[in-house]
């Protein structure tokens, strides 16, 4: 396991779940609605790393139907989640290490990339292309030439980079929508200045 996925995995979980439990779930419908809005009808959502569900919350209410999945690698986090929604299935893994034996038609990652190492992203993104069976959503801090941001007093726990780009560069897929939820009017339902792009499998 790398210093990434402990970290998120049990050293900063508790935290995180505190800092996440309270959240504006209209804003977060309406976050959700923008980011969605492109995508024609979604039957299945597998999120990976949800921590508490704070997103399955707004995606209950923008899209009862669908049937909601996760992979969390957090076991604190993965215990909340799993006794507060019904989800067709459920992982308490890291990404790399999940099994998914399904696609789904939408896959999402929200603030998750910025946490992956840059020696392991490629392969995560690779594996969430291979979740889907039409979209992929990223979500996530951006920057034109990708850094290091100091985050919990250390230099190796967050990353930033053009997502929308790498993706594109990493997966075959088309890039249909993107936008950016601007923090000051989107921080109460948990995004912080993101952008974000939907993509479509060729």
């Amino acid at each position: 396991m790398s210093k990434q996925e402990e970290f998120w995995r049990s050293v900063y979980a508790q935290e995180y779940i505190n800092r996440n439990s309270s959240f504006n779930i209209d804003l977060g419908v309406k976050a959700w609605s923008i980011m969605l809005k492109r995508a024609d009808y979604i039957s299945s959502i597998l999120e990976l790393g949800p921590n508490i569900g704070r997103n399955i919350a707004s995606l209950n209410l923008l899209l009862p139907s669908s049937k909601k999945s996760i992979v969390e690698i957090s076991p604190l986090a993965f215990e909340i989640a799993t006794s507060r929604y019904t989800l067709e299935t459920a992982q308490n893994c890291a990404i790399l290490d999940a099994t998914v034996d399904k696609q789904y038609d939408l896959v999402i990652t929200s603030g998750v990339l910025i946490h992956v190492p840059p020696e392991d992203l490629q392969r995560t993104v690779r594996k969430a292309a291979e979740f889907s069976k039409r979209y992929l959503l990223v979500c996530e801090m951006f920057s034109r030439v990708p850094r290091t941001v100091r985050y919990r007093d250390s230099d190796d726990l967050l990353f930033t980079r053009d997502y929308g780009k790498f993706v594109l560069e990493t997966c075959e897929l088309k890039v249909i929508d993107y936008g950016f939820l601007w923090g000051y009017y989107f921080d109460e339902a948990g995004f912080d200045d993101a952008n974000w792009w939907l993509f479509e499998k060729r």
